[in-house]
């Protein structure tokens, strides 16, 4: 068979030690990657696996407000763990300007700063200092909160601050998953398996070098 080029449409670490990747080998077929096992698609037997995966979403989120074409693909990957405790879904519009967005700020830690329009960055990549966010693609559909939190989970819009917006604010059980506006307390203080297994990752790999 020729490969003339792999092209990784997903991936996600479901745990510390178990990878779930799907690529597309351009000019054969599409395959999963499960740690060590490979499995290979057609395209028709991609897009029928898909519609079963939406039957299973559905079925673990009976929340009935929670539609799949709502969300952005690389959100509801980036999120996935959170949706088996949602249990309410608000939807209006609000004054962009009120909003936060997430970013980086002094040596990688998690900040918070409030929205001033006129172009967006994706959740996780620096900004200015001064609050702003950078240019980039419009995301289309609306801006996703958690909970009574103020903070955009996602991409922040290219709109302007005194304008409306639509919202989608999800509600969790216990009010889990809320960003507040120190985050990087919780990400100082707060570990779970996962991060120690990547930070011992990290660590041996620059021993290794």
């Amino acid at each position: 068979m020729s490969n003339p080029g792999v092209l990784t449409l997903t991936k996600k670490q479901i745990s510390p030690k178990r990878y779930f990747r799907v690529e597309d080998n351009l000019g054969e077929a599409i395959h999963f990657h499960y740690n060590d096992i490979r499995v290979d698609l057609t395209v028709r037997e991609l897009l029928l696996i898909a519609k079963e995966c939406d039957r299973a979403i559905y079925d673990l989120i009976p929340e009935k407000d929670f539609h799949i074409e709502d969300y952005d693909g690389d959100f509801l990957n980036r999120y996935s763990h959170c949706l088996i405790d949602l249990v309410g879904i608000e939807k209006g519009e609000i004054l962009f300007g009120r909003l936060y967005g997430l970013r980086k700020g002094f040596f990688g830690l998690p900040v918070v700063r409030r929205v001033s329009g006129g172009g967006k960055v994706p959740e996780g990549r620096d900004a200015p200092g001064d609050g702003t966010v950078l240019e980039g693609r419009d995301t289309a559909g609306s801006v996703v909160l958690f909970n009574d939190s103020p903070v955009i989970m996602g991409d922040v819009p290219s709109v302007g601050a005194a304008e409306t917006v639509p919202f989608i604010r999800m509600k969790f059980r216990n009010n889990k998953y809320s960003v507040g506006m120190h985050p990087w307390v919780q990400f100082l203080f707060c570990w779970d398996k996962k991060r120690i297994w990547n930070l011992m990752k990290k660590v041996y790999e620059r021993i290794r070098k």
